[in-house]
Order: C-alpha cells, then structure tokens, then sequence
C-alpha cells in the first residue's frame, strides 16, 4: 500500500510537471499568436496604394516639384515670381559644380569615344564606288 501511494505521487507528480510543461507552452504559444496578431494589425493600417505621382515619375524634377509645392493655392503674380527666383537661387550654386566637375581626363575619354564612334560610322558606310571603278 505505502508502494502504491509512493508510485501513485511519483505519477501525480509528474502529470503536475507535465502540465505545467504544457501550459507554459500553451503561454508561449498564445504570446507568439499575439505577437503575430499584433505585426498584421500594423501591416494592414499601413496604406498600400502610392501616389500617382510617385508611382508614374520615373525621373525627380526637383525643382520644378518644389516650386509646385511652394505655389499650391491662390498665390499672385508678384509672389509666384519671387518663389521662383528664391528657388532659382537656392538651386543654381548646386549645380555650378555638377557642370565643373569633368575633368580633363573624362573630357578627353569622351573625344576619344566620339573619335571612334565617328570612324566606326564611316567604315560602316555603304560605298559602291569601287564597284565602278571595276567596270
């Protein structure tokens, strides 16, 4: 009897282990589903559709999209022009040195390739001149 109870606390006891084992995984298991849940709620508020402007522009007229964003609205004559010209004068010194930057090494490189261009054109030129001269 005393064999009976010890084996019968021992299997009580490990029941107890195994579901506490298997409740700690069911917490686990709930706290990732949340974690899940919580990661599709964020993902389905964000908004999936682009503006058109973003979607079609392939290239970034800065410029010409900043002066539209400052310009948005009834806006005169008189303050329409002066945006411009602020804009205008923001832009032009970021452009000087994008113009000053070929160096003599890539200006010679360009001649060199419109040299070759220029030969390979006249090579490939259709000339029935010496069938002519053959006649």
């Amino acid at each position: 009897s005393v064999m009976a109870e010890q084996r019968s606390s021992q299997q009580g006891a490990a029941s107890s282990d195994r579901a506490m084992r298997l409740a700690q995984e069911r917490d686990r298991a709930r706290a990732d589903f949340e974690a899940k849940r919580k990661a599709l709620e964020v993902e389905s508020q964000r908004p999936r559709v682009q503006k058109r402007e973003d979607h079609f522009n392939a290239t970034v007229n800065t410029f010409d999209e900043a002066l539209t964003q400052r310009t948005v609205g009834l806006v005169s004559k008189e303050e329409y022009g002066r945006r411009k010209r602020e804009l205008e004068a923001a832009a032009a010194p970021a452009a000087a040195p994008a113009v000053a930057e070929l160096s003599a090494t890539e200006r010679a490189g360009k001649r060199k390739l419109a040299r070759e261009r220029e030969r390979l054109r006249q090579r490939s030129a259709l000339s029935f001149a010496d069938d002519e001269d053959a006649e």
